[in-house]
């Protein structure tokens, strides 16, 4: 198994920076050894605003600070990866982010990107969009701060349609290593296949999992997987992504965008 973890270059808050603070990669390396295999960043380095003979001067200190940036990312990839036993990769790429990560997120089993926030919304959120829509792989969104754990506990939503379907796929390596697997359904589903079938299919992968069935209280459904993913205190919400996107702006639906937008859970989400 490869994970792919998207990061780039451009801002000065190394804390904040997918490069920096170790939580992305920290998100990468340990779900690739969960899964028993390997780990790959990639870095998106930005090219300079403008290319060739230029009157601005400042694109060689552009340049220089983009070097410096990366320099400073793979010392901490290589301080994370350290203490793993997991085959570990560093690739740095040079382009649009949403471009580079579309590519390369196509022959990655999972793709890792922080949780876009009020910060870092515009472009995290065009980078959630190419790996959500355009590479057919599982994603699995970083929240702000570093879980002591990922996948012991997994919730897994369930409402029958194609993009629930998707990431039960995507999450049978972490699945079948978790302790406790929960689908909860949250009102009536109303369509085939049923939680039950779901259960069987798993247990057929060798995961044992219960169900959990919510009422729906006519409140937002993200809200309450959300609730209830903290009342068994699990550390991974497995769901599948709604919406669309159309001339790269991600339109979400409602139990998706409630979700990513409040969640201090890792999410691992398909479309």
């Amino acid at each position: 198994m490869s994970s792919h973890r998207a990061g780039r270059g451009g801002r000065d808050d190394d804390q904040n920076d997918p490069c920096f603070g170790g939580r992305r990669q920290w998100h990468g390396v340990h779900v690739a050894d969960g899964f028993g295999g390997s780990a790959a960043l990639r870095r998106r380095s930005r090219r300079p605003a403008c290319a060739g003979r230029c009157r601005n001067h400042g694109t060689g200190d552009r340049r220089r600070h983009v070097d410096t940036r990366a320099a400073k990312a793979r010392a901490a990839f290589s301080e994370v990866c350290a203490g793993a036993d997991v085959k570990a990769v560093w690739r740095d790429t040079t382009g649009r982010e949403t471009d580079v990560v579309a590519s390369a997120g196509r022959l990655t089993d999972l793709i890792i990107i922080g949780r876009p926030d009020a910060e870092t919304e515009t472009p995290l959120a065009a980078t959630l969009d190419a790996a959500l829509f355009d590479t057919g792989r599982p994603v699995l969104v970083a929240p702000p701060a570093v879980p002591p754990s990922i996948g012991a506990r997994a919730v897994l939503a369930w409402n029958g349609s194609a993009q629930a379907a998707r990431v039960v796929a995507g999450a049978l390596p972490i699945l079948r290593k978790a302790e406790q697997v929960t689908v909860v359904t949250v009102g009536e589903i109303g369509r085939s296949p049923s939680a039950t079938d779901l259960v069987a299919y798993l247990g057929r992968h060798d995961v044992r999992a219960t169900h959990e069935a919510i009422a729906a209280d006519h409140g937002p459904v993200g809200a309450a997987l959300l609730k209830h993913a903290k009342q068994i205190q699990a550390d991974l919400l497995i769901m599948g992504a709604y919406g669309h996107s159309r001339l790269r702006e991600m339109i979400l639906g409602g139990a998706t965008r409630d979700v990513l937008g409040v969640s201090d859970l890792p999410l691992l989400m398909a479309h």
